[in-house]
């Protein structure tokens, strides 16, 4: 079976390691006309009945990751005159319908950690990893808050002077800690907006939201430790040497 791996950023094979069933539901008594009616079904319909829940750990063929699947598993059956159709068996005439709820850890196509996060400061890092959990649990309201948040403590670590966001971020630019303040402008604005419109943006809005916050991360707190990597001088070398 094919599902999309967190670790290589794409759909890949997968193998099924056992199988977990956490809970059954189908009750015994079959729904009157009167609850059926209050739920907008008719005299002779198909109701749908949830049965079971399966927790179902699976391994990407391709780099051994792990993860662990939800679904669940509804009867589609019918009922009539306030009771379950039975077939021939005795058991309810339904169809099983399965649904994948979920896969554990959450993951999303094109959103990974940053490779060098561990160079952002504590504060910063907490706050961003917040962002980056927000977005892949597709939570977009608190995922843009956080987005924000993480600029704001941007400016908190910098000690950036100025009366609100706006203002901090141009002392920010001034003083070239931000190469370019207007990314991280459009990044407030666009928080900014969505958070007093109560307006969720679309994924791949949110997507592109935090690729830009990580762009301003990397270039305050990474590009330099990097660039500190790098030797200084080199001594020169004597052109009489052959080697």
């Amino acid at each position: 079976m094919h599902r999309f791996c967190a670790n290589c950023d794409r759909e890949t094979e997968h193998e099924i390691e056992t199988y977990g069933r956490s809970s059954y539901e189908l009750g015994d008594r079959a729904p009157t006309f009167e609850e059926m009616e209050k739920d907008g079904y008719g005299e002779d319909e198909t109701v749908t009945e949830w049965v079971d829940v399966y927790y179902t750990p699976i391994t990407c063929k391709v780099c051994g990751a792990m993860s662990l699947e939800r679904s669940t598993e509804f009867w589609e059956g019918r009922v009539k005159d306030g009771k379950w159709v039975w077939d021939k068996d005795e058991r309810v005439t339904a169809q099983i319908v399965t649904a994948i709820d979920e896969i554990f850890p959450p993951r999303m196509a094109g959103v990974r950690r940053m490779a060098a996060s561990h160079y952002l400061p504590t504060k910063v890092r907490k706050i961003y990893e917040e962002a980056l959990a927000a977005v892949l649990n597709r939570l977009p309201i608190c995922a843009v808050a956080a987005i924000r948040a993480t600029v704001e403590a941007i400016c908190l670590d910098k000690s950036a002077k100025g009366r609100d966001l706006y203002h901090k971020i141009e002392w920010l630019g001034a003083e070239r800690v931000i190469p370019d303040p207007s990314v991280a402008q459009r990044v407030r604005d666009t928080a900014n907006w969505f958070l007093h419109e109560v307006e969720a943006p679309t994924e791949d809005e949110l997507k592109l939201a935090l690729q830009v916050l990580e762009d301003v991360l990397t270039s305050v707190y990474i590009t330099k430790r990097r660039a500190n990597g790098l030797p200084r001088k080199r001594p020169r070398r004597n052109p009489r040497d052959k080697g």
